[in-house]
C-alpha cells in the first residue's frame, strides 16, 4: 500500500491539496518472473492562476469551446 498527500501550502502562486493512494498485490511468482496487479487514484484540487490562450477565453465557461472554464486569458 502506497500513500501520499500534498498539503494546502502556497507555493509558486499554486495551492494544492491532493491525496494518492495505491494498493499492489503479486499474482504470480516464478524465478525471474513476477506479474501483479495495482490499483491506484487520486483525489483533491489545486488553486492558482492558470492560462488560457485568447483562442478559448473568448466562449462563455463551461461550453463546448471553453470546457475548462476559463474566464480570461
Amino acid at each position: 500500500m502506497t500513500l501520499s498527500y500534498v498539503p494546502p501550502i502556497r507555493v509558486f502562486g499554486l495551492k494544492p491539496n491532493l491525496f494518492a493512494f495505491a494498493l499492489e498485490r503479486s499474482l504470480y511468482e516464478r524465478d525471474p518472473w513476477i506479474i501483479g496487479i495495482r490499483m491506484y487514484g487520486q483525489i483533491g484540487n489545486v488553486e492558482g492562476a492558470f492560462t488560457c490562450p485568447d483562442s478559448v477565453a473568448q466562449f462563455p465557461p463551461g461550453s463546448p469551446e471553453n470546457l475548462y472554464g476559463c474566464e480570461r486569458k
